[in-house]
């Protein structure tokens, strides 16, 4: 199981029903999390872009997206956003893991090809499939210039580093890409779980090579079709239109 934050902005005939029949809403979302086999922490509401912040348990990232399927396709909201958390103690079983890990960021004399942990120390390893675990993209912004000048006296593919850090973790590398957005690169990785994945973010983050890292869980288009099969078996009436009249 695993804790996700949902985030919701109602639309405009939600939110009218419910100045119909004003009250609490939350058994209502409780019985939706325990159709889709989770669990129902705590709810808010804000006075931001989204109305409505959630805390809840699920058992996978497919039911999570079974949930996003659900509220988006019953129109009492306009944007749905459904993504993983963890807990201060599941942070620090990352940190931990993440202090285990041996990587060399691409800034300063890092690729001196005479100094240790150059990309020649790194190989591409074959890894196999991985029986349980889930997919995230990772995306890292804003390369510092150290970073850029670094890469520019010795242009090479990071990808056997990166893997090599993947691999530490448990994990395994999928593919990269270079964009032309706020993010200078993005990638495909599997880890075991979302503590993996905070520690990938940890070691990332303090290697000083970048400015923002950013990890979401994704599911592929089969496990897409299977959380829209959960989605239609789910028992829920949203707030909107006729809905509550008496």
């Amino acid at each position: 199981m695993s804790l996700y934050r949902v985030d919701m902005a109602d639309s405009v005939q939600s939110v009218r029903a419910r100045i119909r029949d004003p009250r609490d809403r939350s058994r209502d979302i409780a019985s939706l999390i325990e159709q889709l086999g989770g669990t129902f922490h705590d709810a808010w509401v804000t006075l931001d872009d989204f109305d409505t912040v959630m805390i809840v348990e699920l058992p996978s990232d497919v039911s999570a997206n079974a949930l996003w399927s659900v509220v988006k396709a019953s129109e009492a909201v306009t944007q749905v956003r459904v993504q993983n958390i963890i807990s201060l103690e599941q942070h620090v079983e990352g940190l931990k893991q993440a202090l285990a890990v041996d990587y060399t960021p691409p800034q300063g004399p890092t690729w001196d090809k005479n100094a240790p942990g150059t990309v020649a120390d790194f190989e591409r390893v074959a890894q196999p499939e991985l029986a349980d675990g889930s997919d995230y993209m990772v995306c890292v912004a804003d390369c510092n210039p150290e970073s850029i000048r670094a890469m520019l006296r010795a242009p090479h593919d990071r990808t056997p580093a990166v893997t090599s850090v993947i691999h530490q973790l448990g994990g395994q590398f999928r593919k990269a890409w270079i964009t032309l957005t706020e993010y200078d690169a993005c990638m495909i990785v599997s880890l075991p779980d979302d503590i993996a994945a905070n520690a990938l973010w940890s070691v990332l983050k303090a290697g000083e090579g970048v400015v923002k890292v950013r990890v979401q869980s994704v599911v592929s288009l089969d496990d897409h079709a299977e959380a829209l099969r959960r989605a239609a078996q789910v028992t829920y009436t949203p707030p909107q239109g006729a809905t509550w009249e008496k």
